[in-house]
């Protein structure tokens, strides 16, 4: 006469409960392997203890889920990786406030992205995937934050970068993005490449330098003290500087940590008190955008950047350069041109066009 087991008065105990639904048909033996592997539970569940018990003795370790695993190793189950402090996986740019600063300002000038001199393209498709590699390499952006900056694809960013003529690409999208994106920068004044002084800082230190001693060394950079020009009074100092000159020596400054608004008031110090002459970072921003030996030539930047620079070389008792001595042979005294735009008209003979030297002086040549 078969019997019935007499029904349960309440859940069975976990270990009873999960043997028996290992196998419907027999139940398992304790202390053998169960094929099918045990939910996860969570350390709060009310039998997660009874659990973990009956699960180290039935199973082998290498059935038993992971997080019980950890738990018999005494580690953290919380389920993610420990990040590390200096947030590996973040861009340059995030990781360091002081990098941030210098590549994405919060006072950089602003561009509208239909502005008709981002597209001018004037670079080579070979000078674009040089700036691309620098951009990439220096930790301003990542491959992916790049691409998506500039939105085309992995495919088509990597059609374009795997090319390799000069001018092999040029109808390739990721050719005009990225050249608009660079020139937009260079419009603003702001550094293509995270500097490397900063970057070896960053490299060593792990974060990177404090607030309080990037801001100590760009006041370092702007210091001029205690050199005073003659004409500095009267705004009548000779300039022996092209405009594109100029340009060079501000994008260099610039990408060295300094940023467009601390330059633009150290060039508003050049002019005398009560001048009236300014010198605002939109004014920098445009006269950086030009190209020509006198393009930006009564700009108020040219003017007290060349006094700026004139003052750091002698401050720093640096050499003339060669190109500021044959500035001096050929301008004499005078220095350049600063009150004629180059854009005015200009009188000349019938068959006769005028052009600018690259040391910007004016000069008429036969037309053809």
């Amino acid at each position: 006469m078969s019997t019935s087991n007499p029904p349960s008065s309440g859940p069975r105990p976990l270990m009873e409960r999960d043997a028996n639904a290992a196998s419907p048909s027999k139940p398992a033996a304790k202390g053998k392997a169960i094929a099918q592997e045990p939910p996860i539970l969570g350390a709060n569940d009310p039998s997660f203890a009874e659990y973990v018990a009956f699960a180290t003795a039935a199973l082998p370790r290498s059935s038993l889920p992971k997080n019980i695993r950890a738990i018999i190793d005494g580690k953290p189950t919380t389920g993610s990786k420990p990040t590390t402090g200096t947030g590996s996986r973040k861009r340059k740019s995030d990781a360091d406030p002081d990098i941030k600063a210098i590549m994405f300002p919060d006072d950089a000038n602003e561009i509208d992205d239909d502005d008709e001199r981002l597209y001018q393209v004037t670079d080579s498709c070979q000078k674009i995937r040089r700036k691309i590699h620098n951009w990439i390499d220096s930790g301003a952006m990542k491959v992916g934050e790049f691409q998506k900056e500039l939105g085309v694809s992995s495919k088509g960013y990597l059609n374009f970068m795997n090319r390799k003529g000069t001018w092999d690409g040029q109808g390739c999208e990721t050719y005009v993005r990225a050249s608009a994106f660079f020139k937009k920068r260079e419009l603003q004044g702001l550094p293509l490449q995270v500097p490397k002084a900063k970057r070896a800082k960053t490299a060593a230190s792990g974060a990177g330098a404090s607030k309080a001693s990037s801001k100590e060394a760009q006041e370092k950079l702007l210091d001029t003290s205690g050199v005073e020009l003659d004409g500095e009074d009267d705004m009548d100092v000779p300039v022996f500087d092209t405009c594109d000159e100029i340009r060079k020596k501000i994008r260099a400054l610039l990408a060295k940590g300094v940023s467009q608004a601390a330059f633009a008031r150290t060039l508003n110090a050049m002019y005398p008190e009560g001048s009236g002459k300014r010198v605002p970072s939109a004014n920098v921003s445009y006269f950086l955008g030009q190209k020509g030996a006198l393009s930006g030539n009564t700009s108020t930047t040219f003017y007290a950047a060349y006094v700026f620079f004139e003052k750091r070389r002698i401050k720093e008792s640096k050499p003339k350069s060669n190109f500021r001595e044959e500035m001096e042979e050929i301008h004499w005294t005078r220095g350049v041109d600063r009150e004629t735009s180059v854009n005015q008209p200009v009188i000349c003979r019938a068959g006769e066009v005028p052009y600018v030297d690259r040391y910007g002086k004016f000069g008429f040549q036969c037309r053809g």
